[in-house]
């Protein structure tokens, strides 16, 4: 069964979450806002084994978020993990060459697109991401 660790600033992408666990995957997720408030520390993340894809939720400000997602990725056995970044409709698409971005996906999103993307990143892994940026 994949794994996936969710960073949800939204009440949507946990539904998908949810939705996701009932498709075979195991999903954990936390709300973005106890990171940047320092209730969680980023390295608590990084105690277990990484998970096999990151679901990010992008939230206002972009700039702000995608640096979080740095932060995220540079913790021990993170950096090989395959991202999908969620957003909103009205918020405008990130650069895509950071390392590791499988997809971005609008919220909210149908778990069943959500899944097909997920598994294609898993499939292709970070290295054929990078070519493909």
């Amino acid at each position: 069964m994949p794994t996936l660790t969710a960073l949800c600033c939204d009440e949507a992408t946990v539904v998908l979450c949810s939705r996701l666990r009932k498709l075979g995957f195991e999903v954990s997720w936390l709300y973005m806002d106890e990171l940047r408030h320092g209730r969680i520390e980023p390295e608590a993340l990084a105690e277990s084994d990484p998970p096999d894809a990151i679901l990010y939720d992008l939230d206002e400000p972009v700039d702000e978020s995608l640096l979080l997602l740095t932060l995220f990725r540079s913790l021990p056995g993170m950096g090989a993990v395959p991202v999908v970044l969620l957003r909103t409709a009205q918020m405008p698409l990130p650069p895509l060459d950071a390392p590791g971005i499988a997809a971005v996906l609008t919220r909210p999103c149908e778990a069943a697109l959500a899944r097909t993307i997920i598994e294609a990143a898993l499939r292709d892994g970070v290295d054929g991401l990078d070519e493909a940026a």
